[in-house]
């Protein structure tokens, strides 16, 4: 059996895979963080032996490959009087209960198949790039900052200026009938005269001026690599503010055998069998690592270059559960 771990609405990445699932008739079960708590499911968890069973019947053995995508989410339960901090407490604490769950849950099933394993989907984008560092992969000049005197001296030691991004993955904010996203943005002398003298720590590096941007996805030492060729020559910083704009085109690629060995190289490092990986290339065709989300979105590449990345992503769980 297959087992699913994501959300319980509809997420890009998952719900594809799932109709391939469908269409090859191969068993599988979809859990969600809320089917933790819905009464309509009948679990037994056994803590001394790690046996788990629904409906009253063990499900333990029969899993066999484990789709790891995006499962656990903060949770915001039913309020039904309104308690103030004695609210918001309990809100918090619940979730630390079921974030205990879902982790001991992880740890019984640890000998399955994962794609990927859970451990690493959080993995610190700041290790990632301190780790390709180590392994001779070309980064970006990078530092974590608090006060404008040092953005001021790394600006200077950066010939192409410096940006500002998130150090993790930051969520969407809604307010009323807006919402608002973090993006990366160029800093110049005009906005760094206009910091404070400190503030909270956040994430610059160094601009690397690019021809156009590499998106690849990366499944256990196979590439599919898409080029995001940009009209603009006052194209955005961050391309997803260009997603839905004519001037951006995307254009299957083919990676140099050495950036694959790299790429490879850093995966197995960070024990990454899959991942999404930023890549930005310069006027002299030289590679600029930026990021892996193991669990980034693949659908709009694979949707533009005919990779077909769910049929991929499907056939290969079904491959394990056939060798399992």
């Amino acid at each position: 059996m297959i087992v699913i771990l994501s959300f319980s609405y509809y997420e890009q990445g998952t719900d594809p895979v799932i109709d391939w699932l469908l269409y090859y008739k191969v068993p599988f079960v979809k859990i969600c963080v809320e089917d933790l708590l819905t009464k309509s499911h009948e679990y037994n968890l056994d803590v001394n032996t790690g046996r788990l069973s629904i409906a009253g019947t063990d499900i333990t053995d029969k899993i066999k490959v484990i789709f790891f995508r995006r499962f656990y989410r903060y949770l915001q339960f039913e309020n039904k009087e309104t308690l103030g901090e004695i609210s918001r407490k309990i809100f918090y604490e619940s979730n630390e209960e079921l974030n205990g769950l879902t982790q001991f849950l992880y740890k019984i099933f640890e000998e399955k198949i994962w794609f990927p394993r859970p451990e690493v989907v959080n993995v610190n984008k700041l290790t990632i790039t301190y780790i390709a560092s180590k392994l001779g992969i070309k980064t970006p000049k990078s530092a974590i900052i608090n006060n404008k005197n040092d953005v001021v001296k790394f600006h200077n030691s950066c010939s192409q200026g410096i940006i500002n991004k998130p150090i993790g993955r930051l969520s969407y904010y809604t307010f009323g009938r807006y919402t608002y996203n973090t993006y990366t943005t160029k800093y110049t002398e005009e906005k760094i005269e206009k910091l404070q003298n400190s503030f909270f720590p956040s994430l610059f590096q160094e601009a690397v001026i690019s021809q156009y941007e590499v998106r690849v996805f990366y499944i256990d030492g196979d590439f599919y690599a898409t080029a995001a060729v940009s009209s603009n020559k006052d194209r955005n910083i961050d391309i997803k503010r260009s997603f839905n704009t004519k001037e951006l085109r995307w254009i299957p690629y083919a990676l140099p055998e050495s950036v694959k060995l790299d790429i490879t190289k850093l995966m197995k490092e960070i024990d990454l069998v899959t991942g999404s990986i930023d890549l930005l290339v310069d006027d002299e065709n030289n590679f600029t690592f930026i990021e892996v989300n193991p669990v980034g979105q693949y659908l709009a590449p694979s949707n533009q270059s005919n990779y077909y990345i769910d049929k991929i992503i499907a056939e290969w769980l079904i491959k394990k559960l056939q060798l399992a």
